[in-house]
């Protein structure tokens, strides 16, 4: 599978990469996703071996929009994978799974940066948030929850000490997950 969708949030915050700073966000150098210029459904997609592509779908007529471009180069060394993408409910941003020599990665990014905010157990593509702004994501046959997403800190590098001690350590065992993931909260017995 080649591209990942991202879930646009209920809270509609505007985008500006001025009123980001790493002296007042944890976010560090990422800008919101603007979800009030794109309330639809968006999808990150490999567009070539070296780029992927943040695109809208314009439902009506199945046409996406380009939004913006991410080149593998982005990081040293070049990003390998991208997948597992959301946007975070309680702070608006976009926020993927990266593969990097190995290591797969959660990080947060918008049309100039990326930032890494922890380490994960794993590859997957199998990943989502909640309305409480829990990320979800199935690694293997552990489904693991990383709650506050949204308060980790944003590093640079992907093997900069601030990500050591970020792997989430909570998970339950599923025995089968599927090829996406949703999370649903709702009262199933009344």
């Amino acid at each position: 599978r080649e591209h990942a969708m991202l879930q646009v949030s209920r809270a509609r915050l505007g985008s500006s990469a001025a009123t980001v700073s790493p002296e007042t966000s944890v976010a560090g150098r990422v800008a919101p996703f603007n979800c009030t210029a794109f309330p639809g459904p968006i999808q990150v997609m490999r567009v070539s071996t070296e780029i992927f592509s943040v695109q809208a779908l314009d439902v009506d007529s199945g046409n996406y929009e380009v939004l913006y471009l991410i080149p593998r180069s982005r990081t040293s060394p070049p990003f390998a994978d991208m997948n597992g993408c959301g946007i975070g409910p309680l702070d608006s941003m976009a926020y993927c799974l990266v593969k990097i020599e190995g290591q797969a990665l959660l990080a947060r990014f918008d049309s100039v940066s990326m930032d890494f905010v922890a380490k994960l157990p794993g590859w997957s593509f199998k990943a989502t948030f909640d309305s409480n702004g829990t990320y979800h994501v199935v690694v293997g046959n552990e489904l693991y929850k990383m709650p506050n997403v949204h308060l980790l800190t944003g590093h640079q590098s992907h093997d900069d000490e601030g990500l050591s001690g970020t792997e989430p350590t909570e998970s339950i065992q599923v025995t089968f997950a599927g090829a996406d993931l949703v999370i649903v909260s709702a009262d199933l017995e009344g």
